[in-house]
């Protein structure tokens, strides 16, 4: 297998970034989708825009084919998080070889070296690029409804989501229950020793769900608190955010954990929706074999060994591994910059990736599985 020059990877690199260097956060996506659909075009694949089902914002998926008989699904989404305070307010920055941007990380700088992997070689392919990852899913959902007929699922060995993991293979997926909470109260002067203090009783509940997930050995993500006015008066309502993880060992045992966060939820008065509730998802060991195989070659004809972990936040792979096909998730750079301010990717990473994906390209992720 060629090697890659470096330099000339990297201009490609930075040609590719401004690109997608447009807002794209969910809802707003279609700008990048239509950008990212001419230019696999321009790579000689044969595309199609696969609209999301019952969107009202009228967004897409872009499914993309290159030859006959590809092996490998490549997979990322097209949406970010909004700005969120991003320390770059347009466009992107280049900082002692850093790239700052909003969604640099999750996942711009993937796809960026997805483009400049398929810039180098001709070899079969498969695309599957996702709308609507960070908030609903509905993207992958939308292929897990519909599927495809570019290319025949059933011949793949695999796909390979591109998410940050820091070049680690995660070969499952943490589950998650994401809920919103409404705690009401009855207002008073703050120094009047009456009155029912909302904030306080979402404390309360917080405090309970701790205990779960300290038993249960989950993560506990408050990521939104909000009531009152002033400490001189009594607050009557609290709202909040939060979101439990749940780690691959709690997989038998997720629904129980569930019904039991639910009725502590009955039991604090409060008011609640369930905004996403997805178990732990692994793939079958067997099945996934070839794609481990075929990428631990890869990773040794770049000069790299191969780490196996788990994947600790949602991505559009549980779809794909509810349709059947055996899914890691894979991508530069570390997972907890992303959606912060500082969110940062270096370049070297990205040039990494974009071996990593040219050597599954070109070779070995070619041949017959």
């Amino acid at each position: 297998m060629k090697l890659l020059d470096h330099q000339v990877v990297r201009d490609k690199i930075l040609e590719n970034l401004k690109l997608l260097s447009v807002p794209s956060a969910t809802g707003t996506e279609n700008i990048v989708a239509d950008r990212l659909e001419k230019r696999l075009r321009e790579l000689n694949l044969e595309v199609q825009r696969q609209p999301l089902i019952g969107d009202l914002n009228r967004r897409f998926n872009v499914i993309g084919v290159r030859g006959e008989n590809p092996k490998i699904l490549f997979s990322t989404h097209m949406d970010t998080v909004p700005h969120w305070g991003h320390i770059v307010t347009e466009g992107f920055k280049l900082i002692n070889e850093e790239i700052y941007m909003r969604g640099i990380l999750d996942t711009k700088g993937q796809l960026v070296s997805l483009l400049t992997a398929l810039e180098f070689s001709q070899r079969p392919v498969a695309i599957a690029l996702f709308s609507d990852e960070e908030k609903d899913g509905r993207g992958s959902d939308t292929f897990l409804q519909l599927g495809t007929d570019l290319f025949n699922l059933r011949d793949l060995i695999g796909a390979i989501v591109l998410e940050p993991s820091e070049l680690k293979v995660a070969t499952s997926q943490w589950g998650n229950l994401e809920f919103e909470v409404w705690i009401g109260g009855s207002q008073a002067h703050g120094a009047s020793l009456k009155g029912d203090n909302a904030i306080h009783k979402m404390i309360d509940l917080i405090s309970k769900l701790k205990e779960i997930a300290k038993r249960r050995s989950l993560v506990l993500s408050v990521g939104r608190l909000e009531g009152g006015f002033d400490p001189q008066v009594v607050p009557d309502q609290a709202f909040s955010v939060i979101d439990l993880l749940f780690p691959i060992r709690t997989s038998d045992i997720y629904y129980q954990i569930v019904e039991e966060v639910i009725e502590v939820l009955r039991n604090s008065g409060a008011s609640w929706r369930i905004v996403s509730s997805d178990p732990p998802i692994a793939n079958e060991e067997e099945k996934l074999s070839p794609l481990i195989q075929t990428l631990s070659e890869a990773f040794k004809s770049i000069g790299l060994s191969m780490e196996v972990t788990e994947y600790t936040a949602w991505t559009d792979a549980q779809h794909l591994i509810e349709l059947g096909i055996p899914t890691v998730i894979l991508g530069a750079g570390p997972l907890h910059l992303a959606h912060t301010r500082w969110e940062r990717l270096k370049i070297s990473e990205i040039i990494k990736l974009t071996e990593l994906i040219f050597a599954l390209i070109e070779g070995v992720g070619n041949r017959e599985g």
